[in-house]
């Protein structure tokens, strides 16, 4: 009874030691609860089997690095080792850097990535064959290869993994598919009007680009000889913004990434500068016809807010998908980013002024609304919709500017017309009493300067659905008959009793014989008109 008593408690000893060493050799393998270390999957090798003719042993040849079928997706894989103090560190902005990386794979309705992991210590054959030097290390394997792709870990961030993955960011919404198919409005009901830019994102985006590109050209080296040390930062930090905030989909990185990398050799000379733009030219050599209205000299500072605001709404972008918080960008900092662009870079004396002016005096509440500290969505947010305001109140001052050149008073109406978008554009962003609604004119930027995806697709349905006038009455409330009986109503009352005056007429003078004389006085010679109208009748 001792005997089995002793080796009962040899065994347990043993099973525990094993147990402890296999957790030891694993940082997300072991966990009780899967979904902690959701999506991420450890890899953990098989018992040994008996090995393949060529001796080699399948273990150390996993399908998701070894499987060139097309149904082996985009993967990233990282490669640590347990007892390294920086990989259990990273593992929880791992853990987050997969949930957000298929949260937006989702959004602009991409194949999932898998987010795989490989312990160096349970696994080393695998990890010298990948040349694993240190740890940690991130590799991306597009879908169907098992050539592996470094990623630098600092500044990791959703859209870069996605990038490297040749995954296209671009969603097409099928409801508005079928809309643009029969591109009918409906105006039965007007509140209904779909939010429609007026150009295609591809124009508003080759106009921003062109835009850029004219700066670069035009505005940065103003002086002979090199930029001094105010302008050199300047351009570094504009660059670094515009590569966190901009949207892939703008293929603008590799030119960013060159400005930011030689700056320094940028800044010495403007031939440098042209040398590394010449090399990224945009794909257009003009601005759209939206952009300048006819007007060839307008198309550069239209391009140029146009850049400003898809920045300013791909900050929020940026900074809501960020994995660590250093990784963020704090509004203050990139509205100071664009100070600094518009009083160094911008030629026009008057425009500079004005806008250096209403930002010193914190114009719109800026100083309160914008804030150093990293914040959250709310916050980031703001920038967009601050710059927003700024830019409607540049339209009324230059509406009001070219009142006094044509001698004419400006009323509420116009201020009303001069600022955008208009109601015809988003009659939801509005209210009754002229105040704008907060949400919906975020929204509507977003849908106007972000690249369309399920969130858009949402918004655009949320907005073409929900007509508050006041922040409460929708389409089937008190304010939304009045509104539907205004533009629909009365119109189709105005023909009743045109119509019915148009056949009380006609019966009348079949009894009367007074043919001729009646459509003489009320119609004239012009027979046409009757028939159309006696046709109208009949109809009806």
């Amino acid at each position: 009874m001792m005997y089995i008593f002793v080796a009962g408690f040899i065994l347990l000893s043993v099973g525990f030691a094993l147990e402890h060493i296999e957790g030891d050799q694993y940082i997300y393998y072991g966990g009780k609860d899967p979904s902690e270390i959701a999506p991420v999957i450890e890899y953990v090798a098989p018992p040994p089997q008996q090995g393949r003719p060529d001796g080699e042993d399948p273990r150390w040849s996993p399908d998701f690095l070894a499987s060139t079928s097309t149904s082996n997706g985009p993967r990233l894989v990282e490669f640590y080792a347990p007892w390294c103090p920086h990989c259990q560190h990273f593992k929880s902005h791992y853990i987050e850097l997969g949930r957000k990386i298929n949260d937006l794979a989702k959004q602009i309705g991409a194949p999932e990535v898998k987010i795989y992991a490989v312990s160096c210590t349970a696994n080393k054959p695998i990890c010298l064959r990948q040349g694993i030097h240190g740890y940690p290390v991130l590799k991306v394997f597009k879908a169907g290869s098992i050539n592996g792709t470094v990623i630098d870990r600092s500044g990791l961030h959703p859209f870069g993994v996605l990038q490297a993955l040749d995954i296209d960011m671009s969603y097409v919404d099928p409801d508005l598919v079928e809309k643009n198919k029969k591109r009918v409005f409906s105006k039965k009901a007007i509140k209904k009007q779909v939010v429609t830019p007026k150009r295609t994102q591809e124009e508003l985006y080759a106009d921003a680009l062109l835009s850029f590109d004219f700066t670069l050209r035009n505005g940065i080296f103003m002086d002979t000889g090199k930029l001094d040390g105010n302008r050199t930062d300047a351009l570094y930090d504009w660059v670094y913004v515009l590569g966190k905030s901009l949207p892939p989909q703008m293929k603008l990185q590799e030119l960013l990434d060159e400005l930011e990398d030689d700056i320094e050799m940028i800044s010495k000379d403007e031939k440098n500068l042209i040398a590394v733009v010449e090399k990224h030219q945009p794909g257009v050599k003009s601005w759209s016809m939206t952009c300048t209205h006819g007007d060839k000299f307008a198309g550069y500072t239209c391009g140029l807010w146009e850049l400003f605001h898809i920045s300013a709404v791909g900050m929020t972008e940026w900074n809501s998908n960020a994995i660590q918080e250093d990784d963020r960008v704090s509004t203050m900092h990139a509205a100071d980013c664009l100070h600094d662009v518009v009083k160094l870079f911008f030629g026009c004396e008057v425009c500079r002024k004005n806008f250096l002016q209403m930002y010193d005096d914190c114009a719109f509440d800026r100083c309160n609304r914008l804030t150093q500290e990293f914040g959250s969505l709310a916050d980031w947010k703001q920038l967009a919709l601050w710059l927003w305001e700024t830019h409607n109140d540049v339209n009324v001052r230059l509406m009001k500017e070219r009142a006094v050149k044509e001698k004419r008073i400006t009323t509420s109406e116009d201020e009303i017309n001069a600022r955008w978008p208009s109601r015809s554009d988003c009659l939801v962003c509005w209210r009754d009493d002229g105040s704008w609604d907060e949400d919906h004119i975020y929204s509507f930027l977003r849908l106007e300067y972000w690249p369309n995806d399920i969130t858009n697709a949402v918004a655009r349905k949320k907005m073409m659905n929900s007509v508050p006038l006041n922040g409460e009455d929708d389409l089937e409330g008190r304010d939304g008959s009045r509104v539907v009986w205004l533009y629909c109503g009365i119109p189709v009352l105005a023909l009743i009793f045109f119509v019915h005056r148009t056949v009380s007429i006609k019966m009348d003078k079949r009894r009367s014989g007074r043919h001729k004389k009646i459509e003489d006085d009320y119609y004239g010679n012009d027979s046409a008109s009757w028939r159309m109208v006696d046709g109208m009748a009949d109809r009806f």
